[in-house]
């Protein structure tokens, strides 16, 4: 019998309401407001989402998942508390737990979600909301709606005029750059050391590697369509953890690319890291490692060698078969 969920599941919702460009990126089907939630339905063949070692064992993606989070955490935003369509969405932590055991597999079937959203620790000035915590709960909409995962964000919501003085203080007065402007890209990591297929999708240059991880350039793939739906003045959060995610595959040998996938990530992002600006990604395992629990790694960024944003991930080894119930 075929969930109501899943029956709702025809259409996408107002690429607007997700600060999505294009339609073919939006993952949101249908709002649920009296529950607090969404449905979604995630892509079964996409050129970055399903470009990675989790698709290659016929699981989907952390970064997916997470992608499916902030649209419905930016829906909510929108929809559910009133957030003005003209306010700047400033993301300065976000943290995501999807265990491979619990991972949606990709089958015969899409793969459908519902995502149920709340506002923690609101903050106000009078009666505007100006930020908070968002909380985004992951179930697949079958069997109980089983749990898929978490993700929180810490997101600050920002008037137009606010936050171009927060861009212009941030570059000493200078011009801001737009990423539709800046090509072409510089040159790419080799898309098999760091988990992928397609150059289009690499965001290091080519790593180096150290005792305890390893060191590279950020990449900013311009082009790329999803990284770069829409004009960005700066590198989104979601291309750091694709950046600091790929750096750890390259160079740290407990997490190869064929072997580890990446399931926990804790992002912290102090300062906007620019389009125009060279910026470096350092990883390191974290020790003592035990070999039961999951591999944890620290990389931090820098950009003109001041710190911009630091994010902890945790990987672990998937005990499916690879392509199982891949159609």
């Amino acid at each position: 019998m075929t969930s109501p969920a899943i029956a709702r599941s025809a259409r996408t919702i107002d690429r607007r309401v997700v600060h999505r460009a294009q339609v073919h990126e939006v993952f949101l089907t249908d709002v649920e407001e009296d529950a607090g939630s969404f449905l979604a339905q995630l892509p079964s063949s996409h050129a970055y989402f399903c470009d990675s070692s989790s698709t290659r064992y016929g699981l989907v993606d952390i970064l997916t998942l997470m992608e499916a989070c902030r649209q419905a955490a930016t829906a909510a935003a929108h929809l559910f508390w009133g957030v003005a369509d003209d306010r700047q969405f400033v993301l300065t932590r976000w943290r995501a737990s999807f265990p491979v055991a619990t991972r949606p597999r990709y089958g015969f079937e899409p793969v459908d979600l519902r995502m149920h959203v709340s506002l923690e620790r609101p903050q106000r000035m009078r009666a505007t909301l100006t930020g908070g915590t968002t909380r985004v709960s992951v179930y697949v909409p079958t069997d109980g709606e089983t749990l898929v995962g978490t993700l929180e964000l810490d997101v600050r919501y920002v008037g137009k005029e606010a936050y171009q003085f927060l861009r212009a203080g941030a570059r000493g007065g200078s011009p801001v750059p737009i990423s539709t402007m800046r090509t072409p890209e510089d040159v790419a990591a080799d898309p098999s050391q760091v988990g992928c297929t397609r150059e289009d999708n690499v965001a290091i240059g080519p790593p180096t590697i150290t005792a305890d991880g390893g060191h590279a350039t950020l990449r900013l793939p311009f082009h790329n369509r999803s990284m770069f739906d829409h004009a960005q003045d700066h590198a989104p959060a979601m291309v750091m953890v694709e950046a600091a995610r790929q750096l750890v595959h390259a160079t740290c040998p407990s997490a190869p690319a064929a072997r580890s996938l990446l399931t926990e990530v804790d992002g912290d992002f102090g300062t906007y890291v620019e389009l125009d600006t060279s910026t470096h990604l350092v990883a390191a395992v974290r020790e003592p490692q035990n070999s039961r629990l999951p591999l944890t790694t620290d990389v931090q960024i820098s950009q003109d060698s001041q710190p911009a944003a630091s994010i902890v991930l945790a990987f672990d080894t998937p005990t499916t078969n690879r392509k199982e119930d891949r159609p």
